[in-house]
């Protein structure tokens, strides 16, 4: 029974509620290719928190930046996205690699790419 209490507690584990950047400073640790080294921090770029939080807001249909070279853009999308797999709804389906079937055509890229 060991074994199987951390995969039943991560099963079982509620969404975490936090605003994307919040969870983003505890669970992002390093972005390889990123000019500012060491773990992501907020406070580090402040101009990520808004563009972070209109990601998950179900109220928001479209999000648009505007902003210079090596200003985090690609950030955004990245830690967005890692928050949305760790803290999805976990749903029923008939397929049981449910993140696979709904996130590679986003990983791919546009058709001739």
């Amino acid at each position: 029974m060991s074994q199987l209490e951390p995969i039943w507690r991560e099963a079982w584990r509620p969404p975490d509620r936090r605003l994307p950047w919040a969870w983003a400073e505890e669970h992002v640790h390093a972005i390889p290719y990123s000019p500012v080294t060491g773990r992501f921090r907020a406070d580090k770029s402040p101009w990520l928190k808004e563009p972070l939080e209109a990601l998950v807001d179900p109220k928001v249909r479209i999000v648009s930046i505007l902003a210079s070279i090596q200003s985090s853009k690609t950030n955004i999308g990245e830690v967005g996205l890692c928050y949305i797999i760790a803290n999805r709804e976990r749903r029923a389906k008939k397929s049981d690699r449910y993140p696979e079937c709904e996130l590679k055509p986003c990983a791919r890229g546009p058709k001739g790419f």
